[in-house]
């Protein structure tokens, strides 16, 4: 379960030392002195406003809400049958069978009913053999995962067919055919994703049907691409009603091609891999930060990106370079607005310093920028970032893999997430003596 505040007050008792300046949905606040404040801002919501009007720490942790489980603050509701709904509106789903979808009839056959689930943490899990079904609450949604530990039985059927989650849907209707990302009652639905344990991606999709007056979407993969995956692997169908980063990537065996044409995206990951591989593949990855708390009337002195690096699979290293580009006309990034952000990150201007370079750097390890143009922060809404290889803007086509993983938003580990750190002062100008305070938080 994620409690995003309490955790950083833990990992940080220096600053959980000082008076806390204010509260907001993407962030808290201390006081460094009468005028100067410290605001730590992360993409995802740290905070709920609850009925009293005060705003409160978010806390992932399932508890029973009538007959079913969510969290205050949160829309999303479960059950442990499998029932995913959204609390004031419309839509609700559950997936309940996996099975084989025929390619040429649309058929599905099933193989497996999904039992009920337990309640552990902020997660209803259901296993049954090779198979584990994860609903996972998140402060932006809801994260669905089935894990195959091992190929299934059950699958050796027709070429080119399908392994599939059926899912029921309400709340939200489509034509018969493939479908890519759509929304529904405010929360946005991006193209699912399937990885095995390499990280290879399968070409992951859904069929909308429907079937005795009852809508459909069959969410998988080609068996045959199954066949030569390494367990378990990962099927992961995910929706949100806020994604602050994300990545897009280019792939062509071409590389002015890969670079230059985006393939593809994602929104919903735990992590993200950001970089250039042999092949090719060119991966920027985008980043969101609410820093409307700190109003128009205050003056930024010091701004620092925090990342953490969840792999790292470079053999030439790279620098991680910080761009100043402002992707609000693509947010949220989704397949019709993709390629002008892609296109974008690579045009922008890198900002005064870099992330860091990849030679020697640590997984799980938070690592912080230099210091940061402080007039690019909006100090009365979103401010926007995309990172790209050095390599990629400097049209350097790899030779050896130059990739690393950084965790996202979206990732349950409070501590690796992304965080924006912004100095500002509330009233006139101060001496310049408080530096030393900064750098403790660098």
């Amino acid at each position: 379960m994620a409690n995003w505040v309490a955790d950083f007050l833990t990992r940080n008792p220096d600053m959980a030392a000082l008076p806390i300046a204010l509260r907001a949905k993407h962030s808290i606040h201390f006081k460094l002195n009468a005028r100067e404040n410290i605001g730590q801002f992360v993409g995802a919501p740290c905070h709920f406003q609850d009925t009293d009007g005060l705003w409160k720490p978010l806390n992932t942790k399932l508890i029973a809400i009538g007959s079913e489980y969510g969290a205050p603050g949160l829309r999303t509701r479960l059950s442990k049958n499998g029932l995913v709904r959204v609390d004031g509106g419309t839509y609700s789903h559950r997936s309940t069978r996996i099975g084989i979808l025929d390619p040429t009839t649309k058929a599905f056959s099933a193989i497996k009913t999904i039992p009920n689930g337990l309640i552990s943490g902020d997660q209803i899990i259901a296993e049954s053999g090779v198979w584990k079904r994860v609903l996972t609450l998140t402060e932006t949604g809801l994260r669905e995962e089935i894990v195959i530990s091992a190929l299934p039985t059950g699958t050796g059927a027709g070429a080119g067919d399908w392994l599939v989650l059926e899912t029921a849907i309400s709340g939200v209707s489509f034509p018969d055919g493939w479908l890519d990302d759509f929304s529904a009652d405010g929360f946005m639905f991006p193209p699912p994703r399937t990885t095995d344990a390499n990280g290879d991606e399968a070409n992951c999709k859904r069929y909308a049907r429907t079937v005795g007056g009852v809508q459909y979407i069959y969410t998988g993969v080609p068996v045959s691409w199954l066949a030569d995956a390494v367990y378990p692997v990962t099927i992961d169908p995910d929706f949100v009603v806020d994604a602050a980063d994300g990545v897009i990537y280019g792939n062509n065996s071409i590389y002015a091609t890969a670079r230059s044409t985006s393939d593809g995206f994602y929104i919903t990951n735990t992590a993200y891999n950001f970089g250039q591989q042999t092949g090719y593949t060119i991966r920027r990855v985008f980043l969101k930060f609410n820093t409307s708390a700190i109003g128009s009337g205050a003056t930024v002195t010091q701004v620092n990106l925090k990342l953490t690096c969840e792999a790292d699979s470079s053999v030439d290293d790279f620098d991680v370079q910080i761009v100043k580009q402002d992707w609000s006309a693509q947010d949220p990034i989704a397949a019709g607005n993709r390629e002008a952000a892609y296109d974008n990150c690579l045009a922008g201007t890198a900002d005064d310093n870099i992330w860091r370079n990849t030679n020697g750097i640590s997984i799980n390890t938070q690592y912080a920028s230099g210091n940061l143009a402080t007039a690019w922060v909006n100090k009365t809404g979103n401010t926007y970032y995309s990172l790209r290889s050095a390599e990629d803007f400097n049209n350097s086509a790899p030779i050896n893999n130059e990739y690393i993983s950084i965790y996202a938003q979206e990732i349950g580990t409070p501590a690796y997430r992304p965080i924006l750190t912004v100095v500002y002062t509330t009233g006139p100008a101060i001496p310049v003596l408080m530096t030393q305070y900064r750098q403790r938080w660098n």
